[in-house]
């Protein structure tokens, strides 16, 4: 199924799905009355060929982007086990650390840097820094998620008979 099989407004809503992945918001965009946008959504949703679209589409912006399943595995990993150590340098004078030099850390992992200073009628002057990781539990969680270590079933594989089981069972009284 091509994109350009579609009927205009089964392509516009393809090309605004991928916008956000929001499904009545891309009805929305893509024409459909904000009253009825939820129900259109599930129904373009549910389309075998506005599926096959979107597919397709998502296909050809991963290709455009030149991203592979690996190049996100190994970023959300470089994210989870992060080393704030590798950001900053300590300092025992007052001002509590420095962040290393913008060559010598990973920008890919850093969300926000920030210095603020507040004078005081004094004339003191407070120096406040800010160095914000990405959230290294969240990219825990979708590590386990991806290794199938983050279900909640507990499974057990047990090779034994209810005979061998009562057998122990009364061995033990």
């Amino acid at each position: 199924m091509r994109v350009a099989e579609l009927t205009r407004k089964q392509q516009l809503f393809v090309h605004e799905y991928l916008v956000d992945m929001n499904a009545t918001q891309a009805a929305i965009r893509a024409g459909f009355s904000e009253k009825t946008a939820r129900q259109q959504a599930s129904r373009m949703l549910s389309n075998v060929n506005v599926k096959r679209g979107i597919e397709e589409a998502w296909r050809d912006k991963i290709r455009r982007a030149d991203i592979t399943a690996d190049d996100v595995l190994r970023l959300i990993a470089r994210s989870a086990f992060a080393d704030i150590r590798d950001f900053v340098e300590w300092d025992s004078t007052e001002e509590g650390f420095r962040v290393k030099p913008s060559d010598r850390i990973d920008g890919q992992l850093v969300t926000e840097v920030s210095e603020e200073t507040r004078e005081f009628p004094s004339g003191m002057r407070e120096t406040t820094r800010r160095l914000k990781l990405v959230n290294k539990e969240q990219m825990i969680k979708l590590l386990a998620q991806h290794f199938g270590l983050a279900e909640n079933k507990l499974k057990v594989d047990l090779d034994v008979s209810l005979a061998d089981v009562l057998n122990k069972a009364w061995e033990s009284m």
